[in-house]
């Protein structure tokens, strides 16, 4: 229940004038006991009634009617921006004004002008997803809890698992075998046309020669059957979200490989 000015004065005269319980007031007016005892202990401190304050936010900062006279004047004398000058109007003059208010009372001034770079807002990353199935597949390797690397090539633009084997460690002729089953099983269909993975050791040579190229035999592999790798950046997981995101929520928190077949274990609630 909401209090007035009056239902206050009311609760502190049952209490300490008519001596009945915080309780018995508290379930009167519908509040908890314990306003009731928080009016009753200021009233006992402070000898006065406590008054309500007004609900809602705190109203805007009253700013003297010749502010722009007072912004143009301390702009001209500092000789700086609207941060400065905020600063020196608030610590030294004591007026309470914002720095955009400043910055905005300086533009129609012609004592400021707006900076292109620095109020445009970034423009966030987006996943770029392919239109057409078979123009990009995304590889990586995942540890299960049976200890043992997984890897997965998964069609970008369809999410389907392409191929998926289980390994004792990672290597790139365990990369290449699964590459040939996804173009044994839909070469007829299309060709991958781009390979989208990270810069592990298995995909990503760190020798290279002054024209950048290296002599990884997965890279080599790529080149001959003429599908291009694209390398995601150092530090950014979410280029291969898709994959990482596979074993743990598109098949469930328990699965298992048979050879090179998904078998997924749905249990009926």
């Amino acid at each position: 229940m909401k209090l007035t000015q009056k239902d206050v004065e009311h609760i502190v005269a049952d209490v300490l004038v008519h001596g009945l319980s915080t309780g018995f007031v508290a379930k009167q007016f519908k509040i908890s006991q314990r306003r009731v005892q928080q009016l009753v202990q200021y009233t006992k401190k402070n000898g006065q009634v406590p008054v309500l304050r007004k609900p809602g936010r705190r109203p805007y900062a009253q700013s003297p009617q010749d502010i722009r006279k007072i912004v143009v004047k301390t702009a001209k004398r500092l000789k700086c921006g609207a941060v400065q000058v905020g600063k020196y109007l608030r610590n030294k003059l004591g007026i309470k004004i914002g720095n955009n208010k400043i910055q905005e009372i300086l533009k129609e001034e012609n004592m400021a002008k707006e900076e292109a770079n620095k109020r445009v807002r970034k423009r966030p990353w987006v996943r770029y997803e392919r239109t057409h199935s078979l123009s990009a597949v995304h590889i990586d390797w995942y540890f299960n809890s049976r200890r043992q690397w997984v890897c997965i090539f998964e069609d970008d633009a369809s999410r389907m698992i392409l191929a998926i084997g289980e390994y004792e460690s990672r290597s790139s002729e365990a990369a290449m075998e699964l590459s040939e089953e996804v173009i044994a099983k839909y070469g007829h269909i299309r060709m991958p046309e781009a390979y989208i993975t990270d810069r592990g050791s298995e995909f990503y040579g760190v020798r290279r020669d002054k024209d950048g190229n290296s002599e990884h035999a997965f890279e080599k592999y790529c080149k001959e059957r003429g599908i291009q790798l694209i390398y995601c950046r150092y530090a950014h997981p979410q280029t291969l979200f898709r994959v990482l995101r596979t074993p743990k929520s598109v098949y469930g928190k328990r699965f298992e490989w048979e050879g090179r077949t998904v078998v997924q274990r749905i249990r009926k609630a």
